[in-house]
């Protein structure tokens, strides 16, 4: 055989190779997309928002304390946790939830269902003022983070969100460093629940 011949027999066996490869890796893609678009997404979540419910270890004020402040933080302590969201579910009052923001493009929020519609909130602006009270529509729940505070973005600043940019309701906390996780519960915060007002519809 000669060496032309040999090379048109290789090119078409390694192409035929990487036809079936493309074909695996293609499969495998479609069907992790149906999965995180129709069943669940896991996402990392980032910052103190939702502590100690979420991220307990980050940014706490212990760890900063005493420390040096032109020392960057490589605690081994401090991980961002893993969160299994379900996209389906029946939402309700103290869920954990994955929602689009509602200010900010392709970002995404996590935080706490403290209302439903019909129920009436009590927002809190700057230093804890309590404000004028919202009654929620049809179509709107009240999100808050877990950690409080007028500096976190949820609902206190921006409002009510529609509920259909709810993509998803935490279930499960993973934590890929300790090999370990937890279930999600879903409660109202004392704190919160004393500004709400439940609907009876």
């Amino acid at each position: 055989m000669s060496y032309t011949l040999r090379f048109k027999h290789w090119i078409l066996r390694t192409g035929k190779e990487f036809a079936v490869t493309g074909s695996i890796i293609g499969g495998s893609f479609v069907g992790f997309l149906a999965f995180d678009t129709n069943v669940a997404a896991i996402r990392k979540v980032e910052g103190p928002s939702m502590s100690p419910t979420l991220n307990e270890n980050e940014y706490t004020e212990e760890k900063f304390a005493d420390r040096d402040p032109l020392i960057p933080i490589r605690d081994p302590d401090i991980y961002n946790d893993l969160v299994w969201f379900s996209r389906k579910f029946e939402l309700q009052r103290g869920d954990v939830v994955y929602v689009a923001d509602p200010k900010r493009k392709n970002t995404s929020l996590v935080k706490r269902v403290i209302g439903l519609p019909g129920d009436t909130i009590v927002p809190l602006g700057f230093n804890q003022e309590e404000k004028n009270p919202v009654i929620l529509s049809k179509n709107q729940v009240w999100i808050e983070s877990d950690s409080g505070g007028f500096k976190y973005r949820d609902s206190n600043q921006f409002g009510p969100v529609h509920i259909k940019t709810i993509q998803g309701k935490g279930s499960y906390v993973l934590n890929i460093f300790k090999f370990r996780f937890r279930t999600l519960e879903s409660k109202v915060p004392e704190s919160s629940l004393n500004r709400l007002n439940i609907s009876d519809s």
